[in-house]
């Protein structure tokens, strides 16, 4: 077993490995031209994806632990306090 790093979020890993790769077998017929957009592309899904995570995280982080934190809590604790994601939000 992994250590919490590699291990605490490893569905939305995968969920994020699934989008990029569904991503890249879109674009297979691209032009070489098109690489930038591809690109840009694939940086917007992670940074989407990344704003989902941060999200997630502070809705799943109750007050009183953060103001712990500095007297008695890691960061670390905090971090495996946060359940991992296992689907994209709904968006509106």
């Amino acid at each position: 077993m992994g250590n919490s790093r590699d291990t605490q979020f490893a569905c939305f890993g995968k969920l994020l490995y699934e989008e990029l790769a569904q991503n890249v077998l879109l674009s297979d017929k691209r032009r070489l031209s098109e690489i930038e957009d591809f690109k840009h592309e694939q940086e917007l899904i992670v940074a989407r994806r990344v704003y989902d995570l941060v999200e997630h995280t502070i809705a799943n982080i109750v007050p009183n632990d953060i103001q712990q934190s500095t007297n008695q809590k890691s960061i670390a604790e905090i971090v495996e306090t946060i359940p991992d994601m296992t689907k994209w939000p709904d968006i509106d």
